[in-house]
């Protein structure tokens, strides 16, 4: 009942939908379904639909007010990361560098009912990849900075996080909004960077006297589908998210399949286009399945951990019992900490389950 619920009112962001107040009646445990929106980061999403239907009603004390919460929250939180984003924009271009706010921003910005209705989490930038290092020269002029650096299991320097990713190092700009600078978009490895393309699709929205050049409709849904389904292979818990993504896109007729297919690399995305229409048009697969596809994503990570770190039975020692000075960094403690053994013991334990898990 509570997943029903957080379906519809998902899709409820981009059209009406007749059975959503019914679904709301048919909840039984709210406290499951807040649950549920936040452990998907769709809280904010899901009141803001039930806003936009004017069925705000239909949900409980004290739930009500959690969902509520989530969404001033998040509108406060967006404010700040839309201005910081149009800030540096504006400062890349003075410069002659052009660049693209990618995914959760620029969707928001233009797509959904107001600034609080989608979690985002950081501004992803795109640059040309030759104006990459400039323009990370000029995000720390304007006080972006690393808070811990990439280390490798190692404990040596790290130029990106995981392999395969196409941005430089997270920095925070002044006001502490995650900022990446992108030189591709997920998939684009296999299809060749067209920025270009992108560029010349694009358009400029206004926010509070300022600019934002953001991907065109269909550049936005397929740039979504390629991060979920590609990227990050589409584990679970994203998938919430693409679906209110898809509902204010291709949900609200916006954009079409046959535009977002186009707007796609060549190579690789016609299983992220599939799985992206079903999870509009069916919903996801069952319990089973999940189970099954989470534990392939899992065991994929991995796989490509121990292929890029080495095969050897050190490299693989090294892996499940990194430095210390990696060990400080990934779970925030000091090299010194008397917990320090107690992670070693505990990290293979938590890979183990994660792999078997698939969570």
């Amino acid at each position: 009942m509570e997943r029903r619920f957080l379906r519809e009112a998902l899709l409820a962001l981009g059209t009406e939908r007749p059975g959503l107040r019914d679904a709301a009646r048919a909840v039984r445990k709210w406290d499951r379904a807040l649950s549920l929106a936040q452990a998907g980061s769709v809280a904010e999403s899901v009141w803001a639909a039930m806003v936009l239907r004017e069925l705000q009603d239909e949900i409980p004390e004290p739930a009500r007010s959690a969902f509520d919460e989530g969404h001033v929250g998040a509108t406060a939180r967006n404010a700040l990361l839309l201005s910081e984003a149009a800030s540096v924009q504006a400062a890349l271009e003075a410069a002659g560098i052009a660049s693209i706010v990618l995914k959760g921003p620029g969707l928001l910005v233009a797509h959904y009912p107001d600034i609080g209705a989608r979690h985002v989490g950081d501004v992803d930038l795109l640059v040309r990849k030759r104006d990459s290092g400039n323009a990370d020269r000029i995000a720390r002029s304007l006080g972006a900075r690393e808070r811990d650096p990439v280390l490798r299991y190692d404990g040596t320097r790290a130029e990106h996080a995981e392999p395969g990713e196409v941005h430089s190092p997270l920095v925070y700009t002044a006001h502490g909004v995650a900022l990446e600078m992108h030189q591709a978009q997920p998939g684009e490895g296999r299809g060749g960077s067209d920025f270009d393309g992108l560029l010349a699709r694009s358009r400029t929205v206004a926010w509070q006297g300022r600019q934002l050049r953001i991907p065109s409709v269909a550049d936005l849904a397929a740039g979504a589908c390629m991060h979920v389904f590609d990227h990050h292979d589409g584990r679970e818990k994203f998938l919430p998210r693409l679906l209110a993504d898809l509902a204010v896109t291709v949900g609200a007729g916006a954009a079409t399949w046959d535009e977002v297919r186009a707007r796609m690399p060549q190579r690789g995305s016609r299983d992220a286009l599939g799985a992206s229409r079903r999870l509009l048009e069916q919903g996801p697969v069952g319990g089973l399945a999940t189970w099954r596809h989470a534990l392939r994503v899992r065991a994929k990570h991995w796989g490509a951990v121990f292929a890029s770190h080495g095969r050897s039975p050190k490299d693989f020692a090294r892996i499940l019992f990194p430095a210390r000075g990696y060990m400080a960094t990934r779970y925030r403690i000091s090299e010194t900490s008397p917990l320090v053994p107690l992670l070693y013991l505990w990290r293979p334990l938590r890979g183990f389950w994660a792999l078997v898990t698939g969570r």
